[in-house]
């Protein structure tokens, strides 16, 4: 439904604007759509201007951007461990080092693991993703979000709270955002409709508080603007007031998907599964017996046609053997059935081997 109101938002946005197509966009956004951006932040607890909002083609880019604004080759970022893998392959690409901490799906990072690290290590930043990240899918409580944010700000750190599946809350309320509790201009906020709208689109963006100007130096240097169509066509649908709506149905549908999956691992993996129950987004962090190897696991499963994400991908260290990460971004029809019954199977054959 999203799609076709996309569509037609973007086919009126063409016909009234035509010039759309024939010149570049601000280099900070469509300022229709950082209006309506500002008014989104609030259902977050953040209140910004537009003016403090930088639009950017998804937030892969806006990742890169503050990441490029605060660090050098060789410097040390805290990240949650495990970690998003697109994030790693972003550390490696910078020349960055990722200093992993561990983090659990009830409670997010581990506090004291943290305060330790940055009293050892010179660290330049910290990526967080405190809304149903990617591969845990835990949501931060209040108290721990709080804490999190003081000791960086007392430590001089940047925050940078990545919250692309914020809006996917299964309970239809959502989280506020780290960023409402700063009062500093420290904590950095990335976010994106690649999740929510249409991946296509590329629409993301960055709330960078005081690193905002170098940000946007870096975006002049990477890629000058997004497509003017695309933010035209987002920024319209956000006005007609109908994103609330899709969301609060789309996270009802990912908490059925979410429970289809869980209950059909539960009936194909091995004894000794575990498995998280998030509550929001649309993936699952799952472990499997320590005796199986979930790299060698996916080679086999990739002969029968069947793809997950193995869980080395999700560090930098030599961790996570015996976990993978599954998406219940689609529903559990036979085919999907089929391919978790195809990982049970094969893992099972694997760990009678062992």
């Amino acid at each position: 439904m999203a799609g076709r109101q996309l569509n037609a938002c973007l086919r009126e946005a063409l016909s009234c604007t035509p010039e759309l197509m024939v010149r570049y966009a601000n280099v900070a956004g469509d300022m229709q759509l950082r209006i309506q951006l500002a008014a989104h932040m609030l259902t977050k607890g953040v209140s910004v201007s537009p003016d403090e909002i930088i639009v950017t083609n998804g937030a892969t880019e806006a990742a890169y951007a503050i990441l490029r604004a605060l660090t050098r080759p060789g410097d040390l970022v805290a990240v949650e461990s495990p970690a998003y893998y697109g994030l790693i392959n972003l550390f490696e690409t910078l020349g960055l080092y990722a200093l992993e901490i561990p983090t659990h799906a009830s409670e997010g990072i581990e506090l004291a693991a943290l305060e330790r690290a940055l009293e050892r290590y010179e660290v330049r930043a910290c990526v967080l993703q405190p809304n149903f990240g990617n591969p845990l899918g835990g949501l931060y409580p209040e108290a721990k979000r709080r804490a999190v944010l003081d000791l960086l700000t007392a430590k001089g750190v940047p925050l940078i709270e990545d919250d692309v599946y914020g809006d996917l809350s299964h309970s239809g309320s959502c989280p506020a955002s780290i960023k409402a509790f700063d009062h500093s201009g420290q904590a950095v906020y990335i976010s994106s409709f690649s999740k929510t709208l249409a991946p296509g689109l590329r629409i993301g963006w960055i709330i960078p508080g005081r690193y905002h100007d170098a940000v946007l130096r870096q975006r002049i240097a990477a890629t000058l603007s997004n497509a003017t169509a695309a933010q035209a066509a987002v920024a319209a649908y956000l006005t007609s007031g109908r994103y609330g709506r899709h969301v609060r149905r789309l996270g009802e549908t990912m908490k059925d998907q979410v429970s289809a999956y869980r209950q059909q691992i539960s009936a194909s993996f091995p004894a000794g599964t575990r498995v998280t129950d998030p509550h929001g987004g649309f993936l699952l962090w799952v472990e499997l017996p320590e005796a199986i190897d979930t790299m060698e696991l996916y080679r086999a499963c990739l002969k029968e046609g069947v793809a997950f994400a193995p869980g080395p991908l999700f560090t930098s260290q030599d961790r996570f053997a015996s976990h993978l990460r599954i998406s219940c971004g689609y529903p559990l029809d036979e085919r999907f059935k089929s391919a978790l019954e195809t990982i049970g199977r094969l893992a099972a054959s694997q760990a009678a081997g062992a």
